[in-house]
């Protein structure tokens, strides 16, 4: 029914420009009523994780005005079938994110009482784990590193649930619920936190540790993370790599050492914080360029072409 609306939306009327979003089974639109025909380089393909299956459409696919992928990881991730398109055809467009809402400098009176509902005393630093509680996040690595550190004041603020705040419960879950047993009283679980609350929620930690296990495409909290002024610990995974650097991030490997090299980079930012300063200020300048105005710019001249 949807893609047969959408079918007569397209035929009906005359638009400047398609954007068909990540899944190849919305080109079945254009297949159908010859839409592909009348929309001859004016529809363009924006893809925000891997491409799936075509549906049948490879050619629709393969003959779009712009193949617009959220990094250079996900261009080099295309399909067979979409390798044999022109170089002219494939564009990156970096993700973008509020530049002006998240930033370090945040109400401290409100910041002080989000600390206060989660007990975090005013001495205490807070590592900060953003994202969904599921095994591609990287939050067991994290909690067995954080269970390494033998350090007093130091404390964990999880942020986020599983399937996007639904209280679902699973064998992940109760493996965690295990896991940080012996250290519960460091940890604290916010549960889901609606988005326009977290730059509050940035500016209450000192850095954040966000060690993706799958190939990520972008990653919004690492940017978030950075333009709120933190610094990072992540993984080289995905796209990641090019949104971050060294004087901003400590990348690490997905190897057999993960879990001992997030300790050891945990510890590392602990016991400096000059050096958290100079990465967090090297953060906010880095991520500048991944606000909305730089986003739209280089999304009109990408569809302009």
């Amino acid at each position: 029914f949807f893609y047969r609306k959408i079918a007569k939306l397209l035929s009906e009327n005359d638009y400047d420009k398609v954007i068909l979003e990540v899944n190849g089974s919305l080109f079945l639109t254009l297949k159908m009523k010859h839409n592909d025909k009348k929309y001859k380089g004016r529809y363009y393909y924006y893809l925000h994780s891997q491409a799936g299956g075509a549906y049948g459409c490879e050619d629709i696919i393969t003959a779009c005005k712009k193949v617009i992928c959220v990094s250079d990881y996900i261009r080099r991730s295309l399909p067979e079938y979409m390798k044999k398109m022109e170089p002219s055809q494939l564009a990156v467009l970096p993700i973008c994110m509020d530049w002006k809402r998240f930033h370090p400098n945040q109400d401290l009176e409100q910041v002080q009482r989000l600390k206060d509902k989660y007990g975090i005393l005013p001495d205490e630093k807070l590592v900060l784990f953003t994202g969904r509680l599921n095994p591609d996040k990287g939050i067991k690595e994290l909690l067995e590193a954080f269970k390494k550190l033998d350090q007093p004041g130091v404390k964990l603020l999880v942020v986020g649930s599983f399937f996007f705040g639904k209280d679902i419960h699973s064998s992940f879950k109760q493996e965690m619920e295990a896991l940080v047993e012996a250290i519960k009283s460091r940890i604290v679980f916010t549960g889901f936190i609606p988005y326009d609350e977290m730059p509050l929620i940035y500016a209450m930690g000192d850095f954040a540790v966000l060690p993706s296990m799958w190939e990520e495409p972008a990653g919004m909290t690492v940017i978030e993370s950075m333009a709120s002024g933190l610094p990072v610990i992540t993984t080289c995974s995905g796209g990641i790599p090019e949104y971050v650097n060294e004087q901003c991030a400590v990348i690490l490997n997905r190897d057999e050492h993960l879990v001992d090299n997030i300790a050891i980079s945990m510890q590392k930012l602990l016991n400096n914080p000059a050096l958290c300063k100079e990465m967090g200020e090297a953060g906010r300048k880095t991520s500048e360029k991944y606000n909305l105005d730089h986003y739209y710019l280089n999304f009109m001249k990408i569809i302009s072409q």
